[in-house]
């Protein structure tokens, strides 16, 4: 599932948290684990300027 996301997204580099990432058995390649407070971090990211 996390391949086709980053696929539909164009994405260079996807970031999964959360829980439910220790159940995935391999990562696409460009994707990487990250704690849930990574999240916070990505989204004030967002919208610094």
């Amino acid at each position: 599932m996390a391949k086709l996301l980053k696929a539909a997204l164009e994405a260079d580099d996807l970031v999964l948290g959360g829980g439910n990432t220790n159940k995935l058995k391999t990562l696409p390649a460009g994707a990487r684990r990250v704690q849930n407070s990574s999240a916070f971090t990505g989204g004030f990211r967002l919208w610094d300027k």
